[in-house]
């Protein structure tokens, strides 16, 4: 998972963090320590070694400022209605031709693929400081901001996750993007459509890049990436319940890794991939915990379980 996203990484030295903090009070997770260190370790020297082998580059710093991008593109669509002007200044020193239209409240890449001036750090601490200034003037509308990125993410009737970019047969994208890239700028990859099973395919493509899974009332609600959250937090408010401290640890780095993927550049499936492979267990912990406490016959806030 390190590998495959780049907010994972993140999200385990945060849980590294609260892994020195319940060593203190449990010394059988230094191992749990230790193996997290050596996790990291093979991460690093694969990535290096795949860094090195196919001659690939950084990651631009733009890639990081999804959040605030979307902060700054929802306020100017207010600050052009109300003539606020200062505003308007203020986040066209950062953007290459802002327009209203550029906005999109569930993506981010229109707005930080036309992000400038934040070459250097000196520059991205200013934007970041012009955003705090816009959030004091603007709170509401920066919440707002937050909340359309992400929606996907909390709200399990939110179908914006599913048309992200665009929907239908002809495209090929919709929940699931199956589109052929033959083609990067110049460069010609090869790559040509073939079929092997066409009934099948018709039938998947239907569902998810028509989207016709949503017309299925069950179906429709085990695919959306809001359940899984849901999951999570109903699993960890439940181990809390129980006091199953060690459990709870361990579903800790689900909880920080969810709150990278809220900082990304917009929700869908494959960003909550981690948590819906690991509902199932999730849920088979929880179980355990209350049948131990029931059987334990354990005390809870002072009363008999």
């Amino acid at each position: 998972m390190l590998l495959f996203r780049n907010n994972a990484i993140y999200a385990f030295f945060l849980f590294m963090i609260m892994g020195v903090v319940y060593t203190r009070r449990q010394k059988e997770s230094v191992r749990i320590i230790l193996f997290m260190i050596c996790c990291l370790a093979v991460y690093y020297i694969g990535d290096v070694c795949l860094t090195k082998a196919l001659s690939a580059d950084d990651g631009m710093i733009q890639e990081a400022l999804s959040v605030p991008s979307q902060q700054f593109g929802r306020i100017y669509t207010v600050a052009c209605a109300n003539g606020d002007e200062e505003s308007k200044e203020l986040i066209e020193a950062y953007y290459t031709e802002m327009t209203t239209e550029r906005y999109n409240p569930h993506l981010s890449d229109p707005m930080k693929g036309h992000l400038v001036n934040v070459e250097s750090a000196a520059k991205v601490l200013e934007y970041f400081r012009t955003a705090g200034k816009l959030l004091v003037k603007y709170p509401l509308v920066s919440l707002d901001s937050f909340l359309y990125l992400t929606e996907g993410g909390w709200y399990i009737n939110d179908t914006s996750c599913a048309a992200i970019y665009g929907t239908g047969l002809e495209t090929r994208q919709g929940y699931l993007l199956t589109d052929v890239k033959d083609r990067f700028g110049t460069i010609e990859f090869g790559i040509v459509h073939q079929s092997r099973f066409p009934l099948l395919e018709n039938i998947l493509e239907h569902a998810f890049s028509n989207n016709e899974y949503q017309k299925i009332p069950i179906l429709s609600v085990l695919f959306a990436p809001a359940l899984y959250f849901w999951i999570l937090a109903f699993c960890m408010v439940g181990l809390y319940y129980v006091r199953n401290v060690r459990y709870l640890y361990l579903t800790g780095f689900l909880g920080i890794l969810y709150l990278t993927v809220l900082a990304g550049p917009c929700i869908i499936v494959r960003y909550m991939y981690p948590f819906i492979v690991c509902s199932p267990v999730l849920l088979a912990m929880l179980v355990k915990s209350v049948r131990v406490c029931y059987m334990n016959k354990e005390y809870i806030d002072g009363e008999e379980v």
